[in-house]
């Protein structure tokens, strides 16, 4: 399956806001959307919490145009940083057939909408469509705790239940009826994987009134004012690790059974694990926990980043270096 371009007033750059809390499978979504849009050029900005870049080397196809977004104040640092990245994109000599920025999993995603709409980029970029990932597993927890969840959902267009396989229709139906008592009328698919019909994903009528309340909506509601960039992102925060030595797969199983921090929502990254000659891609969202291998690019060494609420790095890095080994070794 293969999109197919559209001819816009003045040559826009459509965007997609790529949006959804914590796990709910935005980079799986990202690969999938590559894979399928191989004969035309896609551009990625990514926000990610944390100093390691995970999510950017989760992506197939990435070349010179994907930019990191800085980390720091939500509000600041994408209101600044978002408008000089899509201007650089704009001055190559390339064509880009479609932007896509991929919000934080803890980001409103109000303030993206209101930089491209209240800006000089409205004259140059179209923005479709706002695609809200919900992951159906851990749903209902995250709406529970964090705001930001209830935001994504409010602002979105497209609202994708997302990993239906992974609980009971009884599961599903709670959630669309939660999702209904926040939105009127919303449009709500389900999906497998992050596998969506990608005709959805443009939708130039959106462009019109309904983000005109939204600026309305800013003028009364959205102070700009300056955060600490836990306030901006729900109090969560990222713990990063990067040491060049493996783990022994029981150790870390126990570290993350026994004493990983239970305000833990998130975390993901490549292990270095000493009963193998493969990297592993390990992935936690809620409960749930997936390992994947794959081959070293380069040195080896352990990456991960941490996603969670009042988390004390040092305590984290200690424990963890306790179970590296140090020894040199033996495979």
């Amino acid at each position: 399956m293969k999109l197919q371009s559209k001819v816009r007033p003045q040559e826009k750059i459509p965007i997609l806001i790529l949006t959804g809390f914590l796990g709910s499978g935005k980079t799986t979504l990202l690969n999938y959307l590559l894979k399928n849009y191989q004969d035309q050029k896609i551009a990625v900005l990514m926000n990610e919490l944390g100093d390691l870049d995970i999510d950017s080397q989760l992506l197939v196809q990435v070349d010179q145009s994907l930019i990191q977004l800085s980390n720091g104040c939500i509000c600041c640092s994408i209101n600044g940083s978002l408008v000089s990245s899509i201007q650089e994109l704009l001055e190559r000599e390339e064509t880009i057939d479609l932007l896509v920025i991929e919000a934080s999993g803890v980001a409103d995603p109000l303030p993206i909408i209101l930089t491209i709409l209240g800006t000089d980029l409205r004259d140059r970029c179209q923005l479709e469509t706002i695609l809200t990932l919900i992951d159906a597993e851990n749903f209902l927890n995250a709406l529970e705790e964090s705001e930001v969840a209830q935001k994504q959902i409010v602002y979105g267009d497209l609202l994708m239940i997302n990993k239906t396989d992974l609980v009971e229709e009884e599961q599903v139906l709670m959630i669309e009826s939660k999702i209904r008592q926040l939105k009127r009328e919303p449009r709500i698919l389900k999906c497998q994987n992050s596998v969506i019909p990608l005709s959805l994903l443009f939708n130039p009528h959106l462009a019109g009134d309904r983000f005109e309340s939204l600026m309305e909506e800013l003028q009364i509601n959205h102070h700009h004012e300056h955060h600490s960039h836990s306030e901006l992102n729900d109090g969560f925060q990222a713990v990063t690790y990067e040491r060049t030595a493996p783990f022994r797969i029981r150790d870390f199983q126990l570290w993350i059974d026994q004493q990983m921090p239970r305000q833990v929502y998130r975390a993901k990254g490549w292990l270095w694990l000493k009963e193998s000659y493969q990297r592993y891609l390990f992935q936690l969202s809620g409960t749930r926990i997936t390992m994947e291998d794959d081959t070293w690019p380069g040195e080896q060494k352990t990456q991960l980043v941490f996603i969670g609420r009042n988390l004390d790095p040092n305590i984290i890095h200690q424990q963890l270096d306790q179970i590296l080994i140090r020894e040199p070794l033996n495979l």
